[in-house]
């Protein structure tokens, strides 16, 4: 079954998506697999707050375990597809 996971995006990540980004490089600690949502919401580290601002993906590809393109153990490279009208802004 597909999960929703929630995740903190900083918010020069966040424009980045804004712009069209259709991948994250995420730590690979939340079992993610193909076809599970991710809402990425919009965090201010400094502050410690939500902006309200998120975005929901559906999770179409993972690159994990190739240390020789650079991808450090123990993370991951996300291909993600934005779910239209499920984001506010």
């Amino acid at each position: 079954m597909n999960k929703v996971i929630e995740l903190k995006t900083w918010p020069e990540y966040y424009q980045d998506l804004n712009r069209g980004k259709n991948f994250e490089v995420r730590k690979d600690d939340r079992d993610f697999k193909i076809g599970d949502f991710l809402v990425l919401k919009e965090w201010v580290p400094e502050r410690e707050v939500y902006t309200g601002n998120k975005m929901v993906y559906v999770i179409l590809f993972i690159l994990r375990n190739k240390p020789e393109l650079g991808l450090k153990p123990g993370y991951c490279v996300l291909g993600i597809d934005k779910i239209r009208g499920m984001y506010t802004e």
